[in-house]
Order: C-alpha cells, then sequence, then structure tokens
C-alpha cells in the first residue's frame, strides 16, 4: 500500500505516521507526504494516520493484491494554549492589567535563574 498525508490545505504533512493497527506493519511520510508499506496482512484492517498538532485518522481499508494507494488527509487539532508567567529575579509579568516585556538580557543580568511556571 502506498499513498499521501496531507492536511486540510493540500500541504504535505512531512514525518506522518501510519501504520497498521495493533501491529508493527507502518512508515512515516517523506518531504513530499508520500509513504509506502508493505505487509502480509489481508482483507479488512485499520490503517491509523497520526502526526502532532492533527487528529488521529483511522481508516478501514480491504487489502488486496497488488499496489493500492491511499489518500489520507488530516484536520488540524485546535488547541488552546495557557497563559505562562515568565519569572527572573525581580522581574514578574503575572498580573493581567499590566505586562511585562522582558528582553534576553533582562533574564542574563538579572539576579535569579529563569524559570517558567504555568498560571492557574
Amino acid at each position: 500500500m502506498s499513498g499521501t498525508v496531507k492536511d486540510n490545505r493540500g500541504k504535505p504533512i512531512i514525518g506522518a505516521n501510519v501504520f497498521l493497527k495493533g501491529s508493527y506493519d507502518g512508515t512515516s511520510a517523506d518531504t513530499s507526504g508520500n509513504f509506502s508499506i508493505k505487509t502480509d496482512a489481508k482483507g479488512s484492517q485499520i490503517w491509523v494516520a497520526t502526526f502532532i498538532g492533527y487528529k488521529q485518522k483511522e481508516l478501514s481499508i480491504e487489502l488486496k493484491p497488488g499496489l493500492q494507494e491511499v489518500k489520507i488527509i488530516l484536520p488540524e487539532e485546535q488547541n488552546e494554549l495557557n497563559t505562562v508567567v515568565i519569572t527572573a529575579g525581580a522581574f514578574e509579568a503575572s498580573e493581567e492589567k499590566r505586562a511585562t516585556l522582558l528582553k534576553p538580557l533582562d533574564i542574563v543580568t538579572s539576579g535569579g535563574r529563569p524559570s517558567i511556571l504555568p498560571v492557574h
């Protein structure tokens, strides 16, 4: 079996994983989103395509003798990032009503060690 893995806009997803569910048969897409897999499996099989930042897709494919071509489209996964507080020494950018813009030099020249803390 061979094919391509692309996103909703038709752009190749480089390095997307494509594998036969419940087995070690699988591969990764190349720089053009193309992949090719050889397997001894027969009949109806579940194939899975995954990549970080995209929703996992499962496809039921009837494997037949000869080369089969599959086009897989992975939809982007919508993730919301939480606010992050960055502290370094006496600097703090955690209040909602004001923000402090830290430059790399500010972090290096402050007395403390930089750390990143999640906001709760």
